[in-house]
């Protein structure tokens, strides 16, 4: 698809209604531009080709961008982190972050992670539980919104920190955070929310059980998935010390690559086992997996991996920004705010 630079040279979104406008843009955030005609052709009557759209998005993300860039250097100029602002009540609703991280293509520089974070409040429902088999009371992440960031970790901790604060995080009396092991994650929760509760998701810590119990019985033999299956409830009571005195045992009776690789995995459940106390966190009325992040994630992919699918870094902030605006359910509010923010 091209886009011609006439059409910026002549403004061409100032043709339509802020309206059109507004619904353009939006679609823009939830489909291709391609798409986003079809729709506005197909459901609104609209014509507006992809081009038109394109500059529309392109001229409204980047006041968006701007306008949030000075949130975020205001609520990062607080001086103390993970604390309330001077005057700001504490309240009792329990409220968490998760984080992770997906790839996309950048012209030029190729596929670039984009640290992407969820932030919720958690609340209790009757759930099935996978683990039991049975309908329980379990923690439930509900009203995400999402930040994201095309960078390095310190840059991305303040952008968390600015939705987080937004969402009153700070001010929670209970708080919790889960991510997998990647060190930059575990980084920015010590950095910005120490006094959380911390949480390995449990789902990416059964797959190091599994990784081991295939370096030690062969991938997908029902050896495997035996050994695994023994040993997840003592990961889930939170034995994951014991773990790794298992493998380390196992990996003196080995020898190269095989015994590296369960060496490695012993250290992943040492270094890890403070965040793995499953059973206490479930207790505790906490969530123990990342699924919220992981499907936020997926959210975000499907409008940036499609059929071959490249974006210039400027491009892909400023889609970013649209998508989680949209996704967390924020455009109506920041529209009304990039319209009347005094750089535009």
């Amino acid at each position: 698809m091209g886009f011609f630079p006439l059409d910026e040279e002549l403004v061409i979104w100032k043709m339509w209604s802020e309206g059109v406008v507004k619904l353009a843009v939006w679609e823009a955030g939830r489909s291709s531009y391609r798409e986003a005609e079809e729709t506005l052709r197909r459901m609104a009557g609209i014509e507006m080709c992809a081009s038109s759209i394109w500059a529309c998005t392109q001229e409204w993300t980047e006041g968006l961008c701007e306008w949030q860039a000075a949130q975020q250097a205001e609520a990062n100029a607080v001086p103390s982190r993970d604390h309330p602002q001077p005057g700001e009540a504490k309240h009792s609703q329990r409220m968490g972050v998760s984080v992770d991280g997906w790839l996309v293509n950048i012209v030029d520089e190729g596929w670039k992670e984009v640290k992407t974070g969820a932030v919720f409040e958690v609340v209790t429902g009757e759930q099935y539980d996978p683990i039991t088999g049975e309908h329980l009371e379990l923690a439930q992440a509900q009203a995400c919104t999402y930040a994201t960031h095309l960078g390095g970790p310190e840059e991305f901790g303040e952008v968390l920190w600015t939705e987080a604060s937004q969402r009153r995080v700070p001010a929670a009396y209970d708080k919790v955070f889960i991510g997998d092991a990647a060190s930059w994650i575990w980084g920015v929760c010590e950095d910005y929310f120490p006094e959380s509760e911390q949480v390995v998701d449990w789902y990416h810590a059964k797959e190091h059980l599994h990784a081991a119990a295939h370096v030690l019985h062969g991938e997908g033999t029902d050896d495997a998935r035996r050994w695994a299956e023994r040993r997840k409830t003592a990961l889930y009571q939170g034995h994951a010390a014991s773990i790794a005195g298992q493998l380390d045992t196992l990996a003196a009776q080995h020898s190269g690559d095989r015994a590296k690789k369960l060496h490695t995995e012993a250290t992943y459940f040492r270094n890890q086992q403070r965040r793995m106390r499953y059973l206490e966190y479930r207790e505790d009325g906490w969530p123990i997996g990342s699924g919220t992040i992981e499907s936020g994630c997926k959210q975000f992919q499907m409008r940036f991996k499609g059929p071959g699918m490249r974006w210039s870094r400027p491009g892909a902030q400023r889609m970013l920004a649209l998508r989680a605006s949209v996704m967390s359910d924020y455009f109506d509010t920041h529209w009304d705010l990039v319209q009347n923010w005094p750089l535009n």
